[in-house]
């Protein structure tokens, strides 16, 4: 018979405590939104083996505060390569 006991693990995790842009440099805590004010960039790619059983990713990414997404990034890309970003419009 085998018999259990409680045990406690104690880990440490790494969390973001601060976002700085890859572009101009600008510094913030976490997040670029404030409040009620919800501004997310995501510019990644994801790549990877993906089991049933388990797997692996890798991740590439850059972090653009929005500022620099509007006034950098989408020149950029409207410049080289003619394209406009996708937009979408949520309400709830």
């Amino acid at each position: 018979m085998k018999t259990k006991k409680d045990v406690v693990h104690t880990y440490t995790t790494k969390e973001v405590a601060m976002v700085k842009c890859d572009i101009c440099g600008l510094e913030n805590d976490k997040q670029w939104g404030y409040g009620y004010n919800k501004q997310e960039v995501e510019i990644s790619l994801t790549e990877g083996d993906v089991y049933p059983e388990g797997g692996s990713e890798e991740i590439s990414s850059f972090d653009i505060c929005p500022n620099c997404f509007k006034t950098v990034f989408i020149p950029l890309m409207k410049k080289t390569f003619g394209v406009d970003p996708q937009i979408e419009y949520k309400d709830w």
